[in-house]
């Protein structure tokens, strides 16, 4: 059963930060990101899942980048945020949350 959910909503630091794991039977798909930067000169965010940069995005200043994805999170799998300038960029991240069965594929 698919249920919308909230991964993150909040100000990622300037050093790597993990924000959610997906918890075992579970399978997280992101759907939309939202990056809104507060500054008024550009600044640079990544996603990054486990060890992987995913996205990286450059967000002008005093606006706002809304990014349509299809990101899957298997269970065990991290997800992580960084941004470049100190409290320069919000992130809002939805997805939908799917419980899996152990040997379901993935």
């Amino acid at each position: 059963m698919e249920q919308s959910i909230q991964v993150f909503l909040g100000v990622p630091k300037t050093s790597i930060q993990s924000v959610f794991t997906a918890q075992q039977q579970q399978r997280v798909i992101l759907k939309q990101i939202i990056f809104r930067n507060s500054l008024e000169v550009e600044a640079k965010v990544t996603v990054s899942i486990n060890t992987v940069d995913v996205m990286t995005v450059n967000v002008k200043g005093g606006s706002s980048e809304i990014k349509d994805t299809f990101i899957v999170l298997k269970p065990g799998d991290t997800l992580f945020l960084q941004q470049e300038k100190e409290n320069a960029i919000n992130v809002t991240i939805g997805g939908i949350g799917e419980k899996v069965l152990v040997n379901e594929p993935y």
